[in-house]
């Protein structure tokens, strides 16, 4: 009974958004006059080969205002070696403490009130950063969510990067690869 449920919510969901959104063109968001400092929070576990190209993408995402980077160095000496050598703030743990806690451990640490959570092996298009940041511009959004189509250019270190479509990508699009969240003041 309680797969029946879940499975009709993962189709009816999608379905409804599919169904009120028919027609509706959606409204692009404005250019900020003056874009906000942005915290970017990478979590790496074995990831000391590709790193440095990680970082190197970000900086060069051509976002226009204080980029923050964040490597949380999950129980691995090597990452964090490569990412302090690169001048971004490094997170390191004695021990591996899996990728939710290293997420949490780089949100606690950011300084900035957008934060962009993203994976160390993938590369992001030029501007990626920018055209998600901007729909906050609307202080009922909470959080964006990128499509890995238009958002990610390919895998660091070679490897292509395969994505999927399903009934309602035109609806909803689940994205694991790039978040970007606005934190409650307070927190």
């Amino acid at each position: 009974m309680l797969a029946c449920a879940a499975t009709a919510g993962h189709l009816a969901y999608p379905a409804w958004l599919w169904l009120v959104s028919r027609g509706r063109d959606a409204i692009p968001p404005q250019v900020p006059e003056v874009w906000p400092p942005v915290s970017v929070v990478v979590p790496a576990f074995r990831e000391a080969g590709v790193i440095a190209d990680k970082i190197r993408d970000l900086r060069s995402n051509g976002y226009p205002s204080e980029l923050e980077i964040i490597v949380v160095a999950d129980g691995d000496p090597e990452t964090a070696a490569a990412a302090e050598s690169n001048g971004v703030v490094v997170i390191s743990a004695p021990q591996r403490l899996g990728k939710a806690q290293g997420l949490n451990r780089g949100v606690a640490a950011a300084h900035h009130e957008i934060i962009v959570l993203t994976d160390a092996n993938n590369c992001l298009q030029s501007g990626a950063i920018a055209s998600l940041v901007r729909w906050f511009g609307d202080e009922h959004v909470g959080a964006v969510a990128g499509d890995a189509a238009g958002l990610v250019r390919g895998r660091v270190g070679g490897e292509g990067f395969w994505h999927g479509s399903g009934a309602a990508q035109g609806a909803l699009r689940l994205v694991a690869i790039l978040h970007l969240c606005r934190r409650q003041h307070g927190d």
